[in-house]
């Protein structure tokens, strides 16, 4: 019994799920993050992005993003947009940040994970 446990917790080990963060200025990447999935909820990640790419707006255009829809000060410049059924989050114009969820393994050196595939 307590072999057929290890060899789960292996199998478990060695392809997990992570949050893969990237941030972009126009085509550049400027960032890039791997984090397992567990640590953020698919709406503290929504959060983060918007967070992110807020750092880089002004007092007056994070002030309209919050605004409610339809108004004069409206503007929809922290909307995180989601795509397809195993989401693809990403927020911001010319700066912008993206977040999915692929699947790692941990065969790589060192420890560290390797891209395995992204789960579409």
């Amino acid at each position: 019994m307590d072999v057929e446990r290890a060899v789960k917790s292996q199998a478990v080990r060695k392809n997990t799920l992570h949050w893969v963060i990237r941030g972009y200025d126009g085509t550049e990447k400027i960032y890039e993050k791997t984090v397992k999935a567990g640590v953020f909820s698919h709406e503290q990640m929504q959060v983060l992005l918007r967070t992110l790419v807020a750092r880089d707006l002004s007092f007056d255009e994070v002030l309209g993003a919050c605004a409610k829809n339809k108004t004069k000060l409206h503007n929809d410049l922290l909307q995180v947009h989601k795509e397809g059924t195993h989401p693809f989050y990403f927020c911001g114009h010319s700066r912008h940040f993206t977040a999915h969820i692929a699947e790692y393994d941990y065969k790589g050196t060192n420890g560290s994970p390797q891209p395995k595939q992204p789960i579409t």
